[in-house]
């Protein structure tokens, strides 16, 4: 004899769909079976943040407490870098792509042990502003995605 009752999709705690949808975009709507909705969410948001980097390159991620040159400092109080920085906080939200990008930002400031000279330029233009837009744009849509995709999970947990 065979069941004909169908199972309620298994949905991930509210906590865990928040932190997938950090670690990947998109991904917290994916595990709460919106696959459609994760997938375009997903797309839209790494595109932005990748064309970000694209428009003004990796340099364009201000990281705190890291000058200009690549060189952490000592001194700098993190609630003050943030306040003069106020768009890392946005961009970070983007998710691990941020951080490795903060990383990739950092090690470009370097200088080269061959010229001396930065390893990534950093242009003085307009054209960084709307590049630290897009990617701070993306984070903050992440962050949206990521407060409804658990705010989802916890009605349909219950």
């Amino acid at each position: 004899m065979s069941d004909d009752r169908r199972s309620a999709p298994l949905i991930a705690p509210p906590p865990v769909v928040a932190l997938a949808g950090w670690l990947l975009p998109g991904l917290g709507y994916w595990l709460i079976g919106q696959r459609v909705r994760g997938v375009t969410i997903g797309l839209t948001i790494i595109v932005m943040y990748v064309s970000g980097l694209l428009i003004a390159g990796v340099r364009v991620i201000d990281v705190p407490t890291y000058n200009e040159k690549g060189q952490k400092l000592h001194n700098a109080s993190l609630t003050n870098e943030i306040r003069a920085k106020p768009w890392s906080i946005a961009q970070v939200m983007a998710g691990p792509m941020a951080v490795a990008s903060g990383a990739a930002s950092i090690w470009a400031a370097e200088p080269d042990e061959t010229t001396g000279q930065p390893r990534g330029v950093r242009t003085h233009v307009r054209i960084p502003e709307i590049a630290t837009l897009y990617t701070a744009v993306a984070g903050m849509l992440n962050l949206l995605a990521i407060i409804d995709a658990a705010s989802r999970a916890g009605r349909e947990a219950k």
